[in-house]
């Protein structure tokens, strides 16, 4: 296995909030920590650095420490218009890892809808969520028709804003939010 770049934990400081992995943390200049696709569950050959030359994220590097602290619980926000943002918590009994962070954001986005949350989706957009949805289910590692026959998940309304940017805290007893984006220039699988 090839060695990655991916920087060690960093001390607190000013620019960036304190404590989270820089894998996890969203970047001020727009580059995402990493390539990763909500799409694909976070392992290889999905989960790759952002290098010259794309390297997949070692298990060692995805074991590490999501925090500086090894908290045990981690609340996440995700948002999905037309749905209200939702929460996701992480709860481990020993230190959350990167990895844990990355699993996490992919179930909860792995999600059929509910006839609720379709009902949610205004007519005007409904063919183009269904087109992303077909598209999906042609990029998917399993059957095309398995996917399918899953139908609309929560994933397919994020309106090809698919790629993990990072995570931000707003406010020191909000939870962490995480920040999705369309796929980055120069982007190939």
């Amino acid at each position: 296995m090839r060695k990655t770049n991916i920087p060690r934990l960093r001390p607190r400081s000013e620019a960036k909030p304190p404590g989270l992995h820089p894998q996890l943390l969203a970047d001020a200049s727009g580059s995402p920590p990493l390539r990763f696709n909500v799409i694909f569950p976070p392992a290889a050959p999905y989960l790759k650095t952002w290098d010259d030359i794309p390297r997949i994220v070692s298990d060692k590097d995805l074991d590490e420490s999501a925090t500086e602290t090894n908290i045990k619980t981690m609340s996440l926000q995700l948002n999905c218009e037309p749905l209200p943002p939702w929460e996701c918590v992480i709860r481990k009994c020993k230190a959350i890892t990167c990895r844990d962070v990355f699993e996490a954001i992919w179930r909860e986005y792995d999600v059929e809808l509910t006839e609720t949350e379709r009902a949610k989706i205004p007519d005007q957009y409904r063919s183009f969520y269904q087109k992303l949805f077909k598209k999906r289910c042609k990029e998917v590692p399993v059957l095309t028709a398995l996917e399918e026959s899953r139908g609309l998940k929560r994933v397919d309304i994020l309106g090809g804003k698919t790629f993990f940017r990072g995570m931000t805290k707003p406010d020191p007893t909000a939870p962490w939010v995480v920040e999705l984006q369309m796929a980055p220039r120069g982007y190939t699988l």
